[in-house]
């Protein structure tokens, strides 16, 4: 794997939204590593921190919330970089859970497929295109 492609966890309770991320971003230089929870996101981080460029993490899940995630993989990863997603939350919301709406951090779902990827790209960079053939 180049230094162009980059690992993203992808962490939505919700399937639909899991589903549209990850058709949003798929790449040959994008690994989504997908989770619907905190229990099961911190696991799969823990194994794959290291090649982790990305968490998409959705502000509002039940049981522990976005922020308290986000801040766990910080904890062992203090350089990755964390987009929050919400359809809930809103800016109320964000701010009751502690979440950072400034620096480009914050998406409010519904989301186009563009911005979505506009914001990754924002965060660590485009994906590289496929390489063409060069015309004789």
């Amino acid at each position: 794997m180049g230094a162009s492609h980059k690992t993203i966890l992808v962490v939505d309770d919700e399937d639909s939204a899991r589903r549209f991320i990850r058709l949003a971003l798929q790449s040959p230089n994008h690994t989504l590593l997908e989770a619907d929870s905190y229990d099961q996101a911190l696991p799969i981080f823990e194994r794959h921190f290291r090649t982790v460029d990305l968490a998409v993490v959705d502000v509002s899940m039940p049981e522990r919330n976005g922020l308290e995630l986000a801040l766990a993989l910080l904890a062992i990863k203090p350089d990755l970089k964390v987009l929050y997603i919400s359809g809930r939350a809103g800016a109320a919301g964000c701010e009751f859970y502690g979440v950072p709406q400034s620096g480009g951090h914050f998406l409010q779902k519904p989301f186009r497929p563009g911005e979505l990827v506009q914001k990754v790209a924002d965060l660590i960079g485009p994906p590289e295109p496929r390489a063409q053939k060069a015309s004789t």
